[in-house]
């Protein structure tokens, strides 16, 4: 989105410190593993002149590449960094002084997916997310602009919706996403196919056909005619078409995350020396600079998901009353899962005191995962959010998780206790030997204060082959 002027003049006018992030924040988001520079930079800016705030903040956004923890299904975890394009085309990280080029089957997660803050984006099929400066309606696509991705075009039976105003909150900005899913997802399978929705900043909502969308104004063709809208009156639009396009679900795919909080599924990616290229699952190629990928994840390669089986078994004991279900890719509140300000794409969330059963199809090696509170404990009413939740540790939350295994004769065997795991706390990883195993139990018990906010994440629990 456009900088403005209100945004220039808090930078002239607030303290070098202030200023300093402030000018990092405007460069686009980034993932948490570059906040101990931010911060070495802002240090290094206390009392200099603005002309000083000025060229650290342009030196970080021209020529900072992020640093961030590749993990491979082998086991590896290292810290790297994406390292230029390689002859063939591979991905390959710089890490401990070494260039490394993992095939992208045994890759299971580098960097941080970041959230996309108050940012105008688009919604895609998948679960994908483009953030865009520019919005256009081009026929039957929709052709979006933004300084990380560039010119994109999607064609509109790809897109779910778009959040036009963004919510203050992060809770406020789920809940709007969920909504816009959800109606189109409706409107898709109840034969309103062809009926688009837009809601307006004061609740209201019309329903038609978006005929036109350009960067002032919005066009709805509806029952009783035509009706053209301010684009600054519209908070959100969902799109209910249904037409020959359809995104790729499954196989082998990658998850690209951007400094802006875009999040792209991709059925191809190679480096160049223009970044990391990618053939979307909605057909269209792009390019992201290496300087804005802050994340990139393997779906369907050598890690099976947990989040993609189904469990044999599953149960919740309430501490009074409340019931909750199993939350696959997402939080036990509904939310995406998200820790100590970071973005997970994949993983489990439950409430205490809660098991679920998971029946091994195959002889896995190993079952790995990341534990944690979820940040949705942090009352974003508060003014807290997501981000500001890193640093943070929350009064409420704390919970046990334990892993059990049976090896086919109905015995089940204690194979981790974790210690008491807190809002705000860093998730911990974990790594079980999986040898003889035909069952994996995952437990989450109480811990300091009942079951109060006790949402955790099973944070990319996989199996290993």
């Amino acid at each position: 989105m456009n900088r403005t002027g209100a945004e220039t003049q808090r930078i002239r006018h607030s303290t070098p410190r202030a200023a300093i992030f402030a000018s990092l924040r405007l460069c686009g988001s980034f993932p948490k593993n570059c906040i101990a520079k931010e911060k070495r930079i802002a240090r290094f800016a206390v009392g200099a002149a603005p002309v000083a705030v000025a060229v650290a903040a342009w030196f970080w956004c021209s020529c900072g590449y992020a640093d961030g923890r590749l993990l491979l299904a082998d086991g590896t975890t290292v810290e790297a960094r994406l390292a230029d394009g390689a002859a063939d085309g591979k991905l390959a990280f710089d890490a401990a002084g070494k260039r490394t080029t993992p095939d992208t089957k045994e890759i299971v997660r580098w960097g941080g997916f970041v959230a996309t803050g108050r940012a105008t984006m688009a919604l895609l099929d998948g679960g994908d997310v483009a953030v865009y400066s520019r919005g256009k309606l081009d026929g039957d696509a929709l052709q979006l602009t933004s300084e990380v991705c560039g010119s994109v075009r999607v064609p509109i039976e790809a897109v779910r919706g778009l959040v036009v105003q963004p919510p203050a909150t992060a809770a406020d900005g789920d809940r709007l996403i969920d909504e816009l899913a959800k109606w189109t997802q409706d409107a898709r399978s109840h034969g309103a196919g062809g009926i688009d929705r837009v809601t307006l900043d004061n609740g209201d909502a019309v329903e038609g056909k978006v005929t036109a969308l350009g960067d002032a104004e919005l066009t709805v063709e509806t029952d009783a005619g035509a009706i053209t809208l301010a684009v600054e009156r519209v908070r959100a639009v969902a799109f209910g078409r249904r037409g020959r396009h359809a995104t790729a679900q499954s196989g082998l795919r990658f998850v690209i995350g951007a400094t802006d909080g875009s999040r792209i599924t991709a059925t191809t990616a190679s480096l160049s020396q223009a970044g990391l290229e990618a053939a979307t699952t909605w057909g269209a190629k792009l390019t992201i600079a290496r300087p804005h990928v802050a994340a990139f994840q393997t779906l369907g390669g050598r890690a099976t998901y947990l989040s993609d089986l189904t469990a044999s078994g599953y149960k919740h004991v309430p501490y009074l009353a409340t019931a909750w279900p199993l939350a696959i890719d997402r939080n036990v509140a509904g939310g995406p899962l998200r820790a100590v300000g970071g973005e997970r794409l994949k993983g489990l969330g439950m409430h205490s005191a809660a098991s679920a059963t998971y029946t091994l199809d195959k002889p896995y090696r190993r079952f790995e995962a990341e534990l944690a509170i979820d940040d949705s404990v942090f009352d974003d009413a508060a003014g807290g959010t997501a981000g500001e939740a890193s640093g943070r540790r929350s009064p409420r939350g704390s919970v046990v998780f334990r892993v059990y295994t049976d090896g086919g004769d109905g015995v089940w065997k204690l194979r981790h206790t974790s210690k008491t795991i807190r809002g705000g706390d860093e998730p911990t990883p974990i790594a079980i030997d999986l040898a003889g195993a035909k069952r994996l139990s995952l437990i989450v018990d109480f811990a300091d204060r009942a079951d109060e906010h006790d949402r955790a994440d099973w944070l990319d629990a996989r199996l290993v082959e």
